[in-house]
């Protein structure tokens, strides 16, 4: 990565119009416009559709068919370029010529499972597809290329070592698809096993350096494969990255009264309050321990009214989370 930075450009930091979380981030990648317009403000989004057992709408997980905007994959596509996604998470398939389902799409269902399942849910169930019609991918077989993916939730006990793994897969596949006969004219694709090592031993872990090191060295294998094929200079490559230790939490089934509908996006909360004497009580309990209300400019137009948005402190860094 250092070799492509002193080729290219590098930046070193960029700040999101809200505090950065992993859907949000990687609509925004994929669409280049603000989460206002593509829809994704948060890892869950309000949903007056989807019902509660008290029959009122909630927050629910977000998927690839809520983005409001074209992605990059659409235009590539509707463009007549040849599309491939491998594991990169928020792309619908219908976008690409070739598709592989992100390895995390059922492990991040099982961890963050709403009360109740909806509808949308089983657009999320795609752990383990490839569309394929072409068998592009089937015949990456033929070169001693394995291209059954693992599914790193089977076995809790070895998870990270199997995430790795499957990282490995679609670097493989990756890397055949682009020195390829047929190669792709854009190719996405997303490298997790890093965000994993960081949720599970903090930023300063050697554990951690290692996944990065790996994650490294796994970018350099399509790099060398186009390389050795003479078409390295064919592609531009575009890596985006990013994550902030957060070491305190606060406890929101603990502190807000029971009843109130939120949602944590990291160090942001969100808040759909019933009534305007709800919205008072909540924003009086967070003010009361320091919490600050923040401008929802970042969600679309039409729920700006509805939700409350809440982050901390500019001197101090916590993230909204329950107690379990």
């Amino acid at each position: 990565m250092h070799a492509l930075a002193d080729q290219g450009m590098q930046i070193q930091a960029l700040a999101p119009e809200m505090c950065g979380t992993s859907f949000p981030g990687r609509a925004s990648m994929i669409v280049g416009r603000p989460a206002a317009e593509h829809g994704i403000y948060g890892n869950k989004i309000w949903d007056e559709s989807a019902r509660d057992g008290n029959g009122e709408g909630e927050f629910r997980r977000c998927n690839p068919y809520d983005i409001l905007t074209p992605t990059i994959a659409n235009f590539a596509k509707a463009a007549g370029h040849d599309v491939a996604n491998v594991g990169f998470g928020m792309v619908r398939p219908e976008d690409c010529n070739v598709y592989c389902s992100p390895w995390w799409v059922d492990d991040v269902l099982n961890r963050a499972r709403d009360d109740e399942p909806h509808p949308t849910d089983a657009r999320w169930t795609m752990q383990g597809v490839q569309l394929d019609p072409d068998e592009r991918i089937a015949a990456l077989a033929s070169n001693g290329i394995e291209i059954n993916i693992v599914n790193p939730s089977s076995d809790k006990t070895a998870k990270l070592s199997l995430a790795m793994l499957a990282d490995q897969k679609l670097i493989e596949i990756t890397a055949g698809l682009a020195s390829s006969e047929q190669a792709p004219d854009l190719i996405m694709l997303e490298i997790a096993i890093t965000d994993y090592y960081l949720h599970s031993y903090g930023s300063d872990h050697p554990l951690t350096e290692w996944s990065l090191r790996t994650a490294d060295a796994q970018v350099g294998l399509p790099m060398d494969r186009l390389r050795q094929a003479g078409t390295l200079d064919d592609y531009n490559f575009a890596i985006m990255s990013g994550h902030d230790p957060m070491r305190d939490a606060i406890y929101c089934d603990q502190l807000l009264p029971e009843g109130v509908r939120w949602t944590s996006e990291g160090g942001m909360l969100l808040v759909a309050p019933r009534c305007d004497d709800e919205a008072k009580q909540v924003t009086a309990i967070l003010a009361g321990i320091g919490i600050e209300s923040w401008n929802n400019d970042f969600m679309p137009v039409a729920l700006r009214h509805k939700l409350l948005a809440f982050t901390h402190p500019e001197d101090a860094i916590f993230c909204f989370e329950k107690r379990q």
